[in-house]
């Protein structure tokens, strides 16, 4: 937490959302957004409920579950 408020003051960030990791003794930090959510998105003017429905029907098998665990299928 001490890198990520470092990095939010030096650059004058009073809200943000940070992606990091810890790996072993690291951190790692992907991204930041001052426009977490879906702000972004919104400003755009995209439809994206419409958007992901129209996703998950492309994707829908009734003969397969819905989500993909790797290992043995069961059932």
């Amino acid at each position: 937490m001490d890198l990520v408020f470092q990095i939010a003051t030096e650059l004058g960030i009073n809200h943000a959302g940070f992606d990091i990791a810890m790996m072993d003794d690291y951190c790692y930090i992907f991204e930041f957004n001052i426009m977490f959510g879906l702000q972004g998105i919104n400003e755009m003017n995209i439809d994206l409920d419409n958007k992901i429905y129209q996703y998950l029907l492309r994707q829908d098998d009734p003969e397969k579950p819905f989500f993909h665990f790797p290992g043995k299928r069961v059932g």
